[in-house]
């Protein structure tokens, strides 16, 4: 039984130049996850999962790259406001190493 039915993302990114850092990148997604009718009929959450992603990319010199990331998930895994799950965001950070 699949447990999506159909789901969506959309998301784009803008290039440092425009605040003078060429070599930046701002980015921001969303997206949303709608469960199946199996997966819902079979005692699961049947709520929309949604998400949030922004993140900027710093170019520190040609080989060396920092990402801090920051995402929001509403209803995760389906679970709506009537369930114990609660909305999860996390904060993230990625390093690049370029040879």
């Amino acid at each position: 039984v699949s447990t999506v039915k159909y789901a969506y993302s959309i998301g784009t990114q803008i290039q440092g130049s425009l605040w003078t850092r060429d070599e930046d990148y701002i980015g921001i997604a969303f997206g949303q996850n709608f469960p199946s009718n199996e997966y819902a009929r079979g005692g699961n959450y049947d709520n929309t999962e949604s998400h949030l992603e922004i993140y900027y990319s710093l170019k520190l010199n040609p080989h060396f790259t920092l990402s801090p990331d920051f995402q929001v998930i509403w209803n995760p895994n389906g679970a709506g406001s009537g369930s114990n799950s609660k909305t999860v965001k996390v904060l993230g950070l990625r390093a690049q190493v370029d040879f």
